[in-house]
């Protein structure tokens, strides 16, 4: 959100389980919808639209492309609020 200046995010969950499996964390669609529904108590859109969805590439750098599906929004203020880095310091 920073890099590009963004106040909110739309994602599908296929598109956060692609990041995290970029990384060493091991997760599975399942958990990740019931972060994104239950935890963070979002709704995702009731039917596939259009959103620009984010890709992160091999060298780290992060680009959007136009995609289609059930999307979650997610609002930077909603990550400051829940979690600022002074949370885990």
């Amino acid at each position: 959100m920073e890099n590009h200046d963004l106040e909110q995010l739309d994602l599908c969950p296929l598109d956060a389980f692609n990041a995290i499996s970029k990384t060493r964390l091991r997760t599975d669609l399942t958990q990740i919808r019931k972060i994104l529904k239950k935890d963070w108590k979002l709704e995702n859109q009731p039917n596939s639209n259009h959103y620009r969805k984010f890709v992160i590439w091999s060298d780290g750098s992060t680009n959007f492309q136009d995609a289609k599906g059930r999307y979650f929004t997610i609002d930077k203020s909603f990550l400051l609020e829940n979690f600022e880095e002074e949370k885990f310091s």
